[in-house]
């Protein structure tokens, strides 16, 4: 009696690389579906990521339409000596401060002599911080600057102006001395070193001739508008 026997590929007469192919055409539908998931996926996280920048934007934009985001506004100054700000909750974003006039160093020339080299006589020169003022009756005043004491400086009777403006620059007393030389000859000049109006400055002198009130010697050199004498 004839029987059912089990017959493998080998012997079934069909090629191998024929039978890979049609699984693998069977296959197909199954890896387009992957490959189709992947990219709907991919979609999905880039949908994810703008989404959420999206939120942040929008979280962002309605801090800028609360009123208590602009409440606490706050001035900053670059010198709190010169200028100092305060701010309202009502107060603008910008704000300009306009310089109507800026402070300026008090300067002082003496008289014209014929060049760095000549002198003045000797004495004794004191200069002094300070600020002017008027009183009362409109009479010119000084007040001595806070934490400042005078300075001396001692003049020999062959210092030169070269050596009187070395020596005053040498003494610390916030007043800078200078030389200015033109057609006429030349003149030594007294700037404050610091602008403002508690750094102005007057210079007293004790002449050496014992006539610190005249126009000669080294009283050339004094300037004090508060002084009777």
């Amino acid at each position: 009696m004839a029987s059912l026997s089990s017959v493998g590929i080998s012997g079934s007469g069909l090629d191998e690389s024929l039978i890979t192919k049609l699984v693998a055409v069977q296959k197909q539908p199954i890896t387009d579906l992957n490959n189709r998931t992947d990219a709907i996926k991919t979609r999905l996280s880039t949908y994810g990521q703008i989404q959420s920048a999206l939120s942040t934007l929008r979280d962002a934009a309605a801090k800028l339409t609360n009123p208590a985001t602009w409440a606490g506004s706050k001035t900053t100054t670059s010198d709190a000596t010169v200028a100092t700000a305060t701010a309202a909750s009502s107060a603008v974003g910008n704000v300009t401060l306009a310089v109507s006039q800026l402070a300026s160093a008090q300067t002082l020339a003496g008289p014209t002599l014929s060049g760095p080299s000549a002198t003045l006589g000797q004495g004794t020169l004191t200069l002094e911080l300070g600020s002017w003022g008027t009183d009362g009756g409109g009479a010119t005043t000084f007040t001595s600057k806070s934490g400042t004491s005078p300075v001396s400086v001692n003049i020999t009777a062959t210092d030169t102006l070269a050596t009187i403006r070395d020596k005053i620059n040498g003494a610390g007393a916030g007043v800078t001395a200078a030389i200015v030389t033109d057609a006429t000859g030349s003149r030594l000049t007294l700037s404050s070193s610091q602008t403002g109006e508690t750094n102005a400055f007057r210079v007293t002198v004790a002449d050496g001739d014992g006539n610190s009130g005249d126009a000669s010697g080294l009283s050339q050199l004094a300037y004090d508008p508060s002084s009777s004498a």
